[in-house]
């Protein structure tokens, strides 16, 4: 890559260094993201200056916390959870929190993906726990339409909206379209909040 800038600049957050070591190994084959740093925790952040996305161990620290640490350290910057945890109590709890994007260990390889799209703007849910949360909810009157409720199934995989619209044969424009929609209705800041919001009020 010839523009360094665009280079994505990474902290790694976590109290097992092997497992953090293993991580860095994992998104540094991605010539589009760099690991300027480790922290056994986010107390142990000095500060986040030139720092773009954290990734962080949300089974050693409460990710409720997590954001509040961060912001004390300087630049803000995106979060990217990483747990053992599949099921969605956490997903949705680290969502609610503020959390950019949520990725199960197990699924490592995933976090390239996870890092590209926080840090352009979109959240990112690793897609066995958002499946899990999903179809958690409860069955009650639907506010969103069979269309919108399908693209809340592909946002919380994680996907772009070219992606989505690739997925349902639709323009990027239309999908964009949809998602202010769903955004709007489900009185929604970000792109992360829209699985969580439409399954707390049962609308998924």
């Amino acid at each position: 890559m010839t523009d360094r800038e665009a280079v994505v600049k990474v902290l790694i957050i976590g109290n097992e260094a092997q497992f953090a070591r293993v991580i860095a190994r994992t998104i540094s084959s991605d010539p589009a993201i760099e690991v300027v740093g480790m922290a056994q925790s986010t107390d142990c952040v000095g500060s986040t200056s030139g720092v773009d996305v954290a990734i962080v161990d949300v089974d050693a620290e409460p990710p409720d916390e997590i954001l509040q640490r961060l912001q004390t350290k300087g630049e803000q910057v995106k979060v990217c959870a990483l747990s053992f945890h599949e099921h969605g109590e956490l997903l949705e709890h680290c969502l609610a929190s503020g959390i950019d994007a949520y990725v199960v260990k197990s699924s490592a390889h995933e976090l390239p993906d996870a890092i590209r799209a926080i840090s352009d703007g979109h959240g990112y849910a690793d897609p066995r726990a958002a499946a899990a949360l999903l179809c958690s909810g409860p069955s009650r009157r639907r506010a969103l339409s069979a269309r919108e409720r399908e693209i809340v199934r592909l946002v919380a995989q994680g996907l772009t909206n070219r992606e989505i619209g690739h997925c349902l044969a639709i323009s990027e424009k239309t999908i964009k379209n949809h998602v202010s929609h769903v955004l709007a209705k489900l009185n929604c800041r970000a792109r992360s909040q829209i699985a969580v919001t439409a399954i707390r009020i049962g609308l998924a």
